[in-house]
C-alpha cells in the first residue's frame, strides 16, 4: 500500500512540540508565586514584560523555520510506494517520479543537540530542536526539500545517504559538486609547490627536517624531498 504525505497538523505540532515545554513552566511558576503568598506577582507590569520578552526571543528560531518550511512544502504531496523504491512529488501542480537508487544523495539535516550522546541530549529544551528536513539530490542536480512538516526526518521513508547536523537548520537548495580526481591531483600539486617556493632558501640541514616524523605534513615533506632531488644532495654515510 502506498504512503501518502503532505503538511498536516500533527507534523506541525511535532515540529514545535519542544518549544511547548516551555509555556508548561511559565503557569507554573505563577502558580508556585501565588502560593508562595505574593499573588501581586502575578500582574507585576516587570515580570510581564520579562515573560513576553521571554517567550518571544525563545521561540522565534522556531516561528522563523515554520514559516520557511510552510512556505516550502505548502503545495508539496510525497507519495511511496509499497516497496519504497518509487517517489512521487507533487509539487506546484508538477509531479516528479524518483527511483530511490538512482537519487545521487538523500541528506538529512537535523539539529545538533541531536549529535550528543542521548543522555546529553535536551537538557534545556529549545524551540526548534525538533526542525529538520530531507534534501533530495537527483543526478541532474535537481534538488526537492522535504521539511519535519512534511514527514519525520528522524524516521524518514527515504533511507538518508549521509546526516548533517546543524544549530538552526535553514533550508539549503545548493549542490554541492564533488571535486574531480583531476582537480584533487591539480590542488594537490599546487599546495606542494607553495611550500617549495617557501622551503627554496632553506638549507639542506633544514630541508632534512621537514618530514612528517617531525610534524609536517605531507605535501611539506615531499617538496623538501623534490628540492633536495633538485639541488642533487647526496646523503653522507
Amino acid at each position: 500500500m502506498n504512503k501518502f504525505y503532505k503538511i498536516d497538523g500533527r507534523n506541525q505540532v511535532k515540529s514545535i512540540s519542544n518549544g511547548l515545554r516551555i509555556l508548561l513552566w511559565i503557569p507554573l511558576a505563577l502558580l508556585v508565586a501565588y502560593f508562595r503568598g505574593v499573588p501581586n506577582s502575578l500582574l507585576d507590569p516587570d515580570i510581564i514584560t520579562v515573560i513576553v520578552v521571554f517567550t518571544l526571543v525563545y521561540f522565534l528560531p522556531a516561528l522563523v523555520l515554520h514559516i520557511i518550511y510552510y512556505l516550502a512544502n505548502r503545495d508539496t504531496e510525497i507519495e511511496i510506494d509499497s516497496t519504497g523504491n518509487t517517489v512521487i512529488i507533487i509539487s506546484r501542480n508538477e509531479r516528479f517520479h524518483l527511483k530511490t537508487k538512482e537519487l545521487k544523495r538523500v541528506e538529512r539535516v537535523l539539529n545538533r543537540d541531536y549529535r550528543l550522546p542521548k543522555w546529553q541530549q535536551n537538557w534545556f529544551p529549545i524551540s526548534w530542536r525538533n526542525y529538520g528536513y530531507l534534501k533530495l539530490v537527483t543526478k541532474d542536480n535537481e534538488v526537492f526539500l522535504l521539511t519535519s512538516l512534511l514527514l519525520d526526518p528522524l524516521n524518514p521513508p527515504i533511507q538518508p545517504t549521509v546526516t548533517r547536523y546543524s544549530f538552526v537548520p535553514f533550508l539549503d537548495n545548493e549542490v554541492y559538486v564533488e571535486p574531480s580526481q583531476e582537480e584533487l591531483e591539480e590542488d594537490y600539486r599546487s599546495e606542494i609547490d607553495c611550500y617549495k617556493v617557501k622551503f627554496q632558501n632553506h638549507t639542506e640541514e633544514e630541508l632534512i627536517k621537514k618530514t612528517i616524523a617531525n610534524g609536517y605534513r605531507k605535501e611539506a615533506a615531499i617538496a623538501a624531498n623534490e628540492i633536495l632531488k633538485e639541488r642533487n644532495y647526496q646523503p653522507t654515510l
